[in-house]
C-alpha cells in the first residue's frame, strides 16, 4: 500500500494516535487543537526547513509536538504535515470563510497577487494555494498540492466543452477555468496571478487533466 506522507503525521520517533494501527512508533499522541494568531506562517519540512505551505490568521493546526519553538503537526483543513513557528499559534475561535457565491469568483479576488511557492495568500499565493483557497471560500475542502488537486472531480473529454469553475491540470501546475476559453492561475512563468486564454498556457505545457467538480469537498477521502 502507498502513503502519502505529505498527509500522515509520521515521524521516527512520534505518530499521530489516530495512525495507531497503521504505523509502529515508538510514541503517539494525541493532538491537541491551536489557531494561527498572526496574518500568516510559513508550514516548513523541518524546524527552519524548506517552505511547503503556509497557515493562515484563524485557521486550526493540530499539534502533535511543540519542542525549541516549533509546533509539528498538520493542517485541519487539509490534513497538511509540518513545523510551524509556535509562536504564531495560539487559541482563538474559528470563523466562518465561506465568502463567496463561486470557486471562480473567489480565485478572481486573488488577480496580480505576486506568485510564492508554497504561499496560500500571505505573503504570495501559488497554483495549487490558489485552486485550495478559492474552494475554501465557497465552503469546501480542497487538497493542497497541485497532484492531489488533478484528481478531483470527474474527468472531462478533450473534445467536450469546458465551463466555468473546471480545473485544468499540468505537469506540477493547475488553474481554474473562468469561461470556456480563459484560465486564471498562479504563475511562475509571469510571477503572479492572471487570466490567460488556455490555448496560450497549452502552447507553454501539456494538458494532462479536465475535470469538472460537482462536490469538491475531498479531503476527508484524501485522508484516508
Amino acid at each position: 500500500m502507498m502513503f502519502d506522507l505529505r498527509l500522515l503525521a509520521v515521524r521516527t520517533d512520534l505518530a499521530d494516535s489516530a495512525l495507531r494501527n497503521m504505523f509502529l512508533a515508538p510514541r503517539y499522541a494525541d493532538p491537541c487543537l491551536a489557531f494561527c494568531a498572526v496574518p500568516f506562517v510559513p508550514i516548513r519540512s523541518a524546524p527552519g526547513g524548506e517552505r511547503t505551505s503556509e497557515l493562515l490568521h484563524g485557521e486550526r493546526f493540530m499539534v502533535l509536538d511543540d519542542h525549541d519553538g516549533w509546533s509539528w503537526g498538520w493542517c485541519a483543513h487539509d490534513h497538511y504535515v509540518g513545523y510551524v513557528e509556535s509562536v504564531a499559534l495560539g487559541d482563538a475561535l474559528p470563523f466562518n470563510e465561506k465568502s463567496a457565491n463561486d470557486s471562480v469568483e473567489a480565485a478572481m479576488r486573488y488577480v496580480d497577487m505576486p506568485y510564492l511557492l508554497s504561499g496560500r495568500g500571505g505573503a504570495g499565493i501559488d497554483c495549487s494555494g490558489l485552486i485550495q483557497r478559492s474552494f475554501a471560500a465557497t465552503g469546501f475542502c480542497a487538497p493542497r498540492d497541485s497532484d492531489m488537486q488533478r484528481n478531483m472531480g470527474n474527468s472531462v473529454g478533450a473534445t467536450e466543452p469546458l465551463q466555468r469553475g473546471d480545473l485544468i491540470g499540468f505537469a506540477g501546475h493547475i488553474g481554474m477555468m473562468i469561461d470556456q476559453l480563459n484560465l486564471i492561475h498562479a504563475t511562475s512563468h509571469w510571477g503572479r496571478v492572471l487570466v490567460e486564454p488556455l490555448e496560450v498556457v497549452e502552447n507553454r505545457t501539456k494538458i494532462l487533466t479536465r475535470a469538472r467538480l460537482c462536490y469538491p469537498s475531498v479531503t476527508e477521502e484524501a485522508r484516508r
